[in-house]
Order: C-alpha cells, then structure tokens, then sequence
C-alpha cells in the first residue's frame, strides 16, 4: 500500500486499489454505502485531527508554532473542541450499520498496519 511512484510521489498502489474498490460497489448498486462509508472515515478523520491539535497543546506548549488558533480557555483551543463536537454529531448521524461497517473497518485497517509496520 506505501509504494509511491517515483515521479508523482503518490501511492499510486493505494489509489488504483481504492478505485477498483469504488467501482465494484458502484456495479453491485450500493453506492450509498460507499457514500456512508466515506462520510464515516472523514468525520473520523476530522475528530483524530482535532484531537490532536488538543493533544500536542498540552505535550509541547513552548513550541514555537507558525499558527495560533484563535479563541482559547484556559489553555484549551476552542475550534477544535467544536471540530470534534460537530464531527461526532455527523458521525453519529450515518447510520446503525455505517458505523459498525466503518468500526470494523477502522480496526482491520489498524492491523493491517501494524502487521506491516513490523515486517
């Protein structure tokens, strides 16, 4: 899944599998499947990235950073608190099956990847 290509620098492995992938759910019909699916790895990306604006705040608070966010309390960001509020929300809007689907996902996808990080 990490090959990159040697000229356009993009995981042209992954993109060709997510494609094939895309297309087989568009020929069994379940496109709005893929649709949830999609939503529910955005809104859970969004919530991993919020976090860890949170989360390096509190382990590094003396780096020099290019970017401050506006709107804090006590020390705490207050957009990504929101980004995370909203994103949950969204989240819990897809769907009973969407979120076990995605759950499921989510943890095999996390396997994988620690199965290859140690080869």
């Amino acid at each position: 899944f990490s090959k990159v290509h040697p000229t356009h620098r993009t995981p042209y492995f992954a993109v060709f599998l997510v494609m094939a992938l895309s297309i087989l759910f568009v020929l069994v019909g379940k496109i709005e499947v893929l649709a949830d699916l999609t939503n529910f790895v955005a809104f859970v990306t969004f919530i991993a990235i919020n976090a860890s604006v949170i989360v390096l705040r509190y382990k590094f608070p003396k780096l020099n950073r290019k970017f401050q966010i506006p709107g804090n309390f006590r020390n705490i960001p207050l957009l990504p608190v929101f980004g995370i509020v909203i994103s949950a929300f969204m989240l819990l809007n897809v769907g009973l099956w969407i979120l076990i689907y995605g759950a499921i996902m989510l943890l095999a996808s996390i396997a994988i990847q620690k199965v290859l990080s140690e080869r």
